[in-house]
């Protein structure tokens, strides 16, 4: 994983043409207003109150066309249709698991370093994981379920 220094000024149109985002405004997450950039199910997001730092990053593995680039750009080798086991291997020991619907489940896993992040990983039954949210923990933001 990247630094806070590094993910702060992280914007999806750094990875994707302008026509392919639309802006997030108003966006309630984690009893939190934001705003941002997004496409589908992939968002870029900053706090409302905190527009010059991007706090979360959501990443749909199977829909965006960038989402390889996003992932290499943070040094998180994760991919798509990985299992549980290979990213409990890179991210380590998982703190919560929850099932979402009858098809998926969530994973929470917390990284210290270099810097603190919570990253929520949804896998299929049939298919592994499809989607990361990576959450900066710091000073500003700490995002509790």
């Amino acid at each position: 994983m990247i630094t806070h220094d590094a993910f702060y000024p992280i914007r999806l149109s750094q990875f994707m043409a302008p026509e392919q985002i639309d802006e997030r405004v108003d966006w309630e997450y984690y009893d939190e207003v934001w705003v941002g950039e997004g496409y589908i199910f992939t968002d870029v997001l900053q706090l409302e109150r905190d527009p010059w730092y991007t706090r979360a990053i959501s990443i749909d593995l199977i829909d965006c066309p960038a989402a390889d680039l996003i992932l290499s750009r943070l040094d998180l080798p994760l991919r798509a249709a990985m299992g549980q086991a290979a990213v409990d291997r890179v991210l380590g020991m998982p703190r919560a698991r929850e099932r979402m619907v009858a098809d998926r489940y969530s994973v929470e896993y917390t990284v210290d370093t270099p810097d603190a992040y919570t990253i929520d990983c949804t896998f299929l039954d049939k298919g592994g994981l499809v989607w990361v949210v990576i959450l900066v923990r710091d000073d500003v933001f700490a995002p509790t379920r």
